[in-house]
């Protein structure tokens, strides 16, 4: 599997307040924050053409309330990732015209879902504010808009990984797994001293 890495492009910065703006009026009633996130969201770095957006809600019970707006609007609920992560509910938007409603926690078809045909273009977060998840991402994001040295390295990196054959897309971000620990260890302690 060939991983799709992009030099930046400005157009994803406008596709995120354009599904911002949907996102927003569906979840009226829980009021989120919403935050562009990922490599998308900085300036000058190469990304695959996903666009991550974190949505930022008060509590737990807020976070299973979106699930059928989020549906609503073409998401599919991937429940499978909860078992590690039960902060968080993950919303995935593929190309097709048909989305899955929900992806179950042990589902032996979708192990992949681009190896069964389906390219998602945006991934939603939904986690509470201010937990440990809103923080490490905003940090990432933010550490690298202000470090250019670190951001091109980031993007470097990518580029050289995107140049090999892979299982799965699981195996390239496992391949990421270290060199991003160690930066976002750099990020959160620079994202401290800032927001003090």
């Amino acid at each position: 599997m060939i991983i799709k890495v992009e030099p930046h492009n400005p157009d994803w910065s406008r596709q995120f307040a354009d599904e911002s703006k949907r996102i927003l009026a569906a979840l009226e009633i829980v009021n989120p924050i919403i935050q562009h996130i990922g490599s998308t969201s900085v300036i000058g770095l190469s990304a695959k053409p996903i666009i991550d957006i974190m949505l930022g809600l008060t509590s737990i019970e807020e976070l299973n309330q979106i699930i059928p707006p989020m549906q609503s609007l073409g998401y599919s609920y991937v429940s499978r990732y909860e078992d590690t992560m039960p902060y968080r509910r993950y919303f995935v938007k593929y190309s097709q015209d048909e989305h899955l409603p929900y992806i179950p926690v042990v589902d032996s078809l979708i192990t992949n879902m681009g190896d069964v045909g389906y390219e998602s273009f945006i991934h939603v977060h939904s986690v509470v504010i201010d937990s440990e998840f809103w923080e490490r991402h905003l940090a990432f994001r933010d550490y690298l808009r202000h470090h250019t040295n670190e951001r091109d390295k980031y993007g470097a990196f990518k580029l050289t990984l995107a140049q090999k054959d892979w299982q799965n897309s699981l195996e390239y971000s496992a391949a990421k797994h270290d060199f991003i620990q160690e930066m976002q260890r750099k990020a959160i302690t620079w994202y401290r001293a800032k927001m003090k």
